[in-house]
């Protein structure tokens, strides 16, 4: 019978253990992080982006500086974002809010939502467009898959991305 000495078989495993962890701390943070990062810098109005990569988990916060088209903007980050960390990656935009700018997004959620419940997206425009939100200049947009809401103030800003599915989107080709 042989015998397996403890304290030789304990080391190895300890430094094996601390190979592959400095082996995924190095691939996180000079493969995906750190290109990332430069990628995400390049696109227009970034300022800067945290990226958490952890076990199952791939967040990315990007703060952005004043936008002229949020929709171009987060389509870039989007783009980016996937290519590099997959499509299950979560995106959260940072901005420079205010109470008085969360204040008119809460006024104008109600609009949205309903909108997206009804699909009655050219009323949800019309009454966005023609509301009266004191100095603040609001601007909405959307594609197939987001709505795309800017409300600026003096030097703060909200950004929201919405999210939302049409029935026609539901339809699985057959």
């Amino acid at each position: 019978m042989s015998r397996i000495r403890f304290l030789p078989t304990f080391i190895v495993g300890i430094v094996t253990l601390m190979l592959l962890t400095g082996g995924w701390f190095a691939y996180r943070s000079y493969v995906l992080v750190a290109p990332l990062t430069t990628q995400l810098r390049s696109v227009p109005n970034v300022e800067n982006a945290t990226i958490t990569v952890s076990s199952g988990q791939r967040e990315v916060i990007v703060r952005v500086g004043p936008v002229k088209d949020l929709q171009t903007t987060y389509g870039q980050v989007d783009k980016v974002v996937r290519d590099t960390l997959g499509s299950d990656a979560q995106i959260t935009l940072a901005d420079n809010r205010s109470a008085a700018l969360v204040q008119i997004y809460r006024s104008i959620q109600p609009i949205i939502f309903e909108a997206v419940a009804d699909g009655k997206f050219t009323t949800m425009f019309d009454s966005i467009n023609h509301g009266k939100y004191s100095d603040a200049s609001v601007h909405v947009s959307m594609n197939e898959s987001y709505i795309y809401l800017q409300l600026e103030q003096g030097k703060h800003d909200l950004y929201q991305i919405i999210p939302y599915h049409t029935p026609m989107q539901e339809v699985s080709p057959s």
